[in-house]
């Protein structure tokens, strides 16, 4: 008998005997196509028996299959917003890391303007005293 009769005749819905046959709660033969409700007095024959576990297991497997696929697709969907963060972020810190190495540079050529002027006062101060010592010596006694 088809899903409709089985549902009609028992008095209730099509997604109930779906639900059944899912369950495995009633056993079926598909004969062109169209599900048929082997009936409880009926046997089924071992390869039918066969068939049957074999569908439903492979049904229950590709559902498993597909649940750990779309989480997987998650997972892969996250791992990718997190690799452009990352990205964006090494970005950021390099642009940083420039900027401190111009400010460096900066503060090197600061740095050794400074030391050139402190040389150059040092140069000019040596001179100063060269000369004064030179005319010291120079400079004549006072006989008395």
């Amino acid at each position: 008998m088809t899903v409709n009769e089985y549902s009609r005749v028992n008095g209730i819905s099509k997604q109930s005997v779906y639900d059944r046959l899912k369950r495995g709660t009633l056993q079926y033969k598909v004969i062109e196509g169209v599900k048929h409700i082997i009936h409880d007095n009926v046997d089924l024959t071992s390869q039918d028996k066969v068939e049957t576990t074999f569908k439903d297991t492979c049904s229950r497997d590709l559902e498993k299959a597909l649940k750990k696929l779309n989480k997987s697709r998650q997972v892969v969907k996250l791992l990718k917003q997190e690799a452009k963060f990352n990205e964006r972020l090494v970005n950021s810190m390099q642009n940083e890391i420039d900027t401190l190495k111009k400010s460096l540079g900066a503060f090197d050529r600061l740095v050794n303007s400074k030391m050139m002027q402190i040389e150059m006062k040092s140069n000019e101060i040596e001179t100063i005293e060269i000369v004064e010592t030179k005319e010291k010596k120079k400079k004549p006694k006072k006989k008395k």
